[in-house]
């Protein structure tokens, strides 16, 4: 597919050649995100390098978000809606991937860069300029994201992750990657899955917390921070985290706030379904990688 494209910043300036290089699309679920959505539009169209596309997918918002995108909207050419019929309330994981590959099956455009940006995010002014140089620098590179940060007492605090778990919240792939994986699953844990998936085809996966993004919303937080690590606990199960693993990470969650009860409720939310014998996501060599992995991060497993 050929297309010559006109690419404008955000205040209708033609953008720089070098950005015309970058073919780059952006897909954001909403849904009742009145409180973030502006501050979130406005980081993007500020961006030094824009995308060529910005898709907002709409998951039947009834609050003031809708009206705010189409503001932005009337006056951005790349900035697109579209509304999904998805049965069911507002919900993570499957529900969220779902939206993902519906905005992605929108879009017109043939792209090198597929980034998923969520509603409550508020970007530098040069996160694509800093996650594309990383792509640059590191050939292997197949999937990256920024650090999310929160305000506390007027402090910014790093949602701390592992070095190779890029964030659902605000995640880059490289095409190649992306077909590599198969896309996106619809399912429960959709974001570590993909890490999973190109690590096992030979790609990099990465989070660069020296990007920092501002998450103005904690992560898990909508519906309550108990719930959150309780449904957090349920997607562990469902990609088949170690045992050990998990009561080491729900130890690790005590630590931080709902102090001790978090922990407990992700503790509580995996072996529920553990009981039942709830099924995974997927059986056999997959499962092995992720829990050799876990088990080395433990260090009760050497490197190979």
């Amino acid at each position: 597919m050929s297309q010559l494209i006109h690419v404008h910043s955000g205040d209708g300036r033609a953008v720089d050649e070098q950005n015309f290089g970058r073919r780059h699309i952006v897909l954001t679920p909403m849904r009742n995100e009145g409180d973030f959505i502006e501050k979130c539009a406005q980081s993007m169209i500020g961006q030094t390098i824009i995308p060529r596309e910005w898709i907002i997918i709409d998951d039947s918002s009834d609050d003031s978000s809708s009206e705010i995108i189409k503001k932005f909207s009337s006056k951005h050419s790349w900035i697109k809606i579209v509304k999904p019929k998805l049965a069911g309330k507002r919900g993570r994981g499957e529900r969220i991937a779902r939206l993902v590959n519906f905005g992605l099956s929108e879009v017109t455009l043939e792209w090198d860069f597929c980034s998923k940006i969520d509603a409550d995010i508020v970007l530098p002014r040069d996160y694509f300029e800093e996650v594309f140089s990383r792509f640059e620098s590191n050939s292997n590179l197949g999937i990256a994201s920024g650090g999310c940060y929160v305000n506390s007492r007027r402090r910014l605090i790093l949602e701390k992750v592992s070095r190779d778990h890029t964030r659902g919240a605000l995640k880059t792939y490289l095409s190649r990657c992306f077909l590599d994986i198969g896309g996106i699953r619809n399912a429960d844990g959709w974001d570590g899955i993909d890490n999973i998936h190109a690590q096992m085809n030979g790609w990099e996966t990465r989070n660069f917390p020296e990007i920092k993004a501002i998450h103005l919303r904690r992560t898990g937080s909508k519906g309550g921070e108990v719930r959150g690590c309780f449904e957090a606990g349920k997607i562990a199960h469902f990609m088949g985290y170690h045992p050990i693993f998990i009561i080491a990470r729900s130890i690790h969650r005590m630590l931080g706030v709902p102090f001790i009860v978090g922990g407990f409720a992700m503790l509580f939310g995996f072996f529920t379904n553990w009981i039942v014998r709830r099924p995974i996501f997927e059986e056999g060599e997959t499962i092995r990688y992720l829990r050799r992995k876990q088990l080395e991060r433990l260090r009760l497993l050497r490197r190979k």
